[in-house]
Formats: structure tokens, C-alpha cells, sequence
């Protein structure tokens, strides 16, 4: 599990930096961020920060990411 401080740009134009405890996990040639929703309670997952995150020169790099979330009343059969 490795941890980083992403800084973003929030909607008053201040800086937020938060704490997100993710995995980089490769295979076959691609790579992707996991992200337990778990470990990271307050984290709001957004479409520009996924592309901060996954930018090879500016963030993490990665190809996508893997969000694990609870999703509650859930039934399979």
C-alpha cells in the first residue's frame, strides 16, 4: 500500500492536499490505480482528478483506476 499527497484545485480555487492511501498494480502491459474506499473515507473520486492521478508526467500514471466502494442492500442470488 503506498500513500501520496495530491494537491487539486477546489471550486474556490484554494488548494486541498488530502492524504490517499492507494495500490499500483500492473499486468499484460497495463497499469491501473487501486483505491479502497475504506482506507480513504473522505475521498470524493472526480473525473478530473482521475486524469491528474492517472497523467505519467504530472501524477501517478496509470492507465485508469480501480475504485472499491460498499454498496449497501446489495442482493445477489
Amino acid at each position: 500500500m503506498l500513500g501520496i499527497d495530491i494537491c487539486y484545485p477546489l471550486l474556490t480555487r484554494l488548494i486541498k492536499i488530502m492524504k490517499i492511501n492507494f495500490t499500483k498494480m500492473n499486468g499484460a502491459g497495463n497499469d491501473f490505480i487501486l483505491i479502497d474506499q475504506k482506507l480513504n473515507l473522505d475521498f470524493i473520486l472526480s473525473e478530473d482528478l482521475i486524469k491528474q492521478m492517472c497523467d505519467r508526467r504530472k501524477g501517478i500514471g496509470a492507465d485508469g483506476i480501480l475504485f472499491i466502494k460498499k454498496i449497501m442492500n446489495l442482493i445477489l442470488n
